[in-house]
């Protein structure tokens, strides 16, 4: 499966936008999440609701300690995803790599046959971006 290039994902409802949602900075995150929930009114198409605040902190806390969100039939029924985020030299999150695929077909496991070469390729390229994984 694949999405056309250029693709708007939603900030909470795709694993892509939550891994966004997830490492911007909480602010940056907000106008995101905010100017999403303008546009929607004016889309045709209906979102699924938002998780209410203590929902979606959890949640994002959730991805940020897995390394990777994943999204089980939304915004797709019947489609799945798991992303994980690439940083850059500054330790700022600059993109995500998402992989997608029917739920009986795909592995959606966080430690899955897919999760982990998605995250050894997303440290390899944040590598050669310069970062450096924080010493815990």
């Amino acid at each position: 499966m694949n999405l056309r290039a250029g693709t708007v994902m939603s900030m909470l409802h795709t694993a892509t936008g939550q891994v966004f949602a997830a490492w911007l900075p909480p602010k940056v995150a907000e106008h995101y999440i905010a100017r999403e929930a303008g546009d929607a009114a004016v889309v045709t198409h209906t979102l699924p609701p938002e998780p209410d605040l203590r929902t979606r902190d959890e949640l994002l806390a959730a991805i940020r300690a897995d390394g990777m969100a994943r999204a089980l039939g939304n915004p797709l029924p019947g489609i799945d995803a798991l992303s994980v985020p690439v940083f850059d030299h500054t330790g700022h999150v600059v993109a995500a790599i998402t992989c997608i695929g029917p739920a009986g077909l795909f592995d959606a496991r966080l430690d899955g046959d897919i999760a982990h070469p998605m995250r050894a390729c997303a440290d390899a390229i944040s590598q050669r971006l310069g970062y450096r994984r924080p010493v815990v």
